[in-house]
């Protein structure tokens, strides 16, 4: 089995005042002008909230599909370097963003997130900014523990992407930022300078991309009549993996961002199709015919193997005499099986973090099974007795 690996490009978003019309200007105590500027990443109206996970956020580095989507992204404003939540003091103190959800944008690398509303900077103070994507891996808000952390549990079924990231200048900005700018990082006064919170996302999870290669004639064979006998992928699974956890969502100190894995939450995954509950089957027109398995399968990084089973069925025809009057008789088998192998790295090196792997398996005809029966002569053997009296 083939295996090659790609590095998945890291996600930007830039949270980028798009609403310089809606400043507003008041006087501030020394009787000058201030202009109050807007944290203004604006949000679509109308989402609806899937059941399931949507899949990987973007694709391997150079794709053109390695793109957001309109994905839904958590964010938390802090007071600079505590976990305090940033009070919005013209909405009555309430916090700014406390787990608000802001959306992506569709079909760019980077771009502005969008949010409900517009909300404004206070004059003097500077935050920090925290964002994730849990999906629905992710059902309750995240909790304070102790004063250093927020954490929320989550439990991924394959489909789901988790990512969490800080905002921070990028390196062009700080080229260009003077060491007064760089401090007050982010602030109202960065923000009249054209500095917004940007994300630079990274993927958690490793991402195995599934695909199938004919090898023989047979895995494709058709009829006479067009009728399609050949051989038919309908399943994908991981064995066993590692599927509950704990993500870092913000922290006082960057390094600690991050999922950590139950060991013992283990269960199967079931490789689907994205925005759905299964996989269609997956066929082949001819042989060396290369088809793509399912949309791909978000693991845990840090294992050396996970255990595959790819169940396949194929209808083989075999013409088993003839009538009388010479019509072909024939004989339909649907052949069900299930082949199970080890997905692993060369020299057992642990699959890694935002890490893309093509997983390609090779299929081959099933063949008749044919038993040859050879006589023998007997032989003579030992005579052997039994005799009651011993």
């Amino acid at each position: 089995m083939k295996k090659m690996f790609f590095y998945a490009a890291a996600a930007i978003v830039a949270f980028a005042s798009c609403n310089k019309d809606t400043d507003v200007v008041i006087p501030n105590n020394g009787g000058e002008v201030e202009t109050m500027e807007a944290i203004a990443f604006q949000m679509n109206s109308g989402f609806e909230v899937t059941t399931r996970g949507t899949g990987a956020v973007g694709d391997a580095l150079g794709s053109a599909n390695n793109v957001w989507n309109g994905e839904k992204l958590n964010v938390f404003m802090f007071y600079k370097d505590t976990l305090a939540l940033a009070e919005n003091l013209t909405d009555g103190g309430a916090p700014y963003f406390d787990n608000d959800t802001v959306t992506a944008p569709k079909g760019k690398v980077s771009g502005v997130a969008k949010y409900d509303g517009v909300k404004y900077y206070a004059s003097n103070d500077r935050y920090d900014f925290f964002a994730y994507h849990g999906d629905d891996a992710v059902t309750v808000k995240p909790t304070l523990v102790g004063d250093s952390v927020y954490t929320v549990p989550f439990t991924i079924n394959g489909t789901q992407d988790l990512m969490v990231a800080k905002a921070k200048m990028t390196e062009k900005e700080l080229e260009k930022a003077d060491s007064t700018t760089e401090a007050r990082a982010y602030s109202a006064y960065t923000a009249r300078r054209g500095y917004q919170p940007t994300f630079a996302f990274n993927h958690a999870l490793s991402r195995l991309v599934f695909h199938a290669i004919a090898m023989e004639d047979g895995v494709a064979s058709k009829t006479a009549e067009g009728t399609y006998t050949g051989l038919s992928i309908d399943e994908v699974i991981i064995k066993d993996a590692m599927t509950q956890g704990t993500m870092t969502v913000a922290a006082l100190k960057e390094d600690s961002l991050g999922i950590k894995f139950d060991k013992n939450s283990l269960a199967d995954l079931t490789l689907v199709d994205r925005d759905s509950t299964n996989m269609d089957p997956v066929t082949f027109a001819a042989k060396g015919d290369t088809a793509r398995l399912g949309e791909s399968l978000l693991v845990a990084p840090g294992v050396t193997k996970y255990e595959t089973a790819i169940s396949y069925s194929q209808k083989k025809i075999k013409q088993i005499g003839t009538t009388d009057l010479g019509v072909a008789i024939y004989d339909t088998t649907i052949v069900k099986n299930t082949y199970t192998a080890d997905i692993k790295l060369a020299d057992n090196k642990p699959f890694v973090a935002g890490t893309q792997y093509k997983v390609y398996v090779k299929v081959y005809d099933n063949k008749e099974i044919e038993l040859t029966v050879k006589l023998e002569g007997w032989k003579h053997g030992e005579d052997v007795d039994l005799d009651s009296e011993e």
